[in-house]
C-alpha cells in the first residue's frame, strides 16, 4: 500500500503537525515492508492541491492534516475516485465530508457522545445504526482517548480487531 500524507506546516511546531508526525513515525516502523509512506511539509495554501494531486498520482491512501486542506482534498478527491482519502483535523466548515456531499443529513446526528459515555443519551439502539465521532482538538489527547477506549474494550471483550496491513 503507497501512503501520501500532506503536512501543511512544520513538523516541529510544538502542536499539531509534531504530533502527528509522531504518528507518521510510528506507522512508518510499524508497517515497514507492508507500507510505503512519503510526506510533504510546510505547504502554502496555494500549494495544496497540486501537492494532493502528486499523491493521489501515485498513492493507494492520501492523508491530509488541518481543516484548512478541506477544500483541496475536496476537489482532489472528486478527480480521483478509486483513491482514499482522510483529513484529520476536520473541514474548515465545521461539516463532515459526508455530510457536505449529501451521504448523511444533520438528522443523522442524533445525539452527543458526551452524553452517551455519560448515561444521560442512549446509545445506538440496533446494529443497522453506526456511530460517528468526530475527534478534533490536539493530537496527543486524541491518542490517549483512544487508547483508554480501546483498553477498556479489549477488558470487555467488545470489539473486532481489524488487521489494518491489507
Amino acid at each position: 500500500m503507497k501512503v501520501g500524507v500532506l503536512f501543511p506546516g512544520s513538523l516541529s511546531d510544538d502542536g499539531f503537525m509534531e504530533s502527528a508526525y509522531l504518528g507518521y513515525q510510528r506507522a512508518e516502523k510499524t508497517y515497514a515492508g507492508k507500507a510505503s509512506l512519503s510526506k510533504v511539509e510546510q505547504v502554502a495554501t496555494a500549494d495544496f492541491e497540486a501537492a494532493l494531486v502528486r499523491f493521489a498520482s501515485a498513492s493507494d491512501l492520501v492523508i491530509a492534516l488541518g481543516g484548512q486542506t478541506d477544500a483541496a482534498v475536496r476537489l482532489v478527491a472528486a478527480r480521483f475516485p478509486a483513491v482514499k482519502f482522510v483529513e484529520i483535523g476536520g473541514p474548515a466548515d465545521g461539516k463532515p465530508l459526508a455530510v457536505a456531499e449529501g451521504v448523511v443529513t444533520a438528522e443523522h446526528f442524533r445525539r452527543e457522545l458526551g452524553d452517551v459515555l455519560a448515561g444521560r443519551e442512549e446509545g445506538r439502539q440496533s446494529p443497522e445504526q453506526i456511530t460517528l465521532f468526530n475527534s478534533v482538538g490536539v493530537g496527543l489527547q486524541d491518542l490517549a482517548t483512544a487508547r483508554l477506549l480501546i483498553d477498556e474494550a479489549v477488558r470487555r471483550g467488545l470489539g473486532t480487531r481489524v488487521d489494518l496491513a491489507v
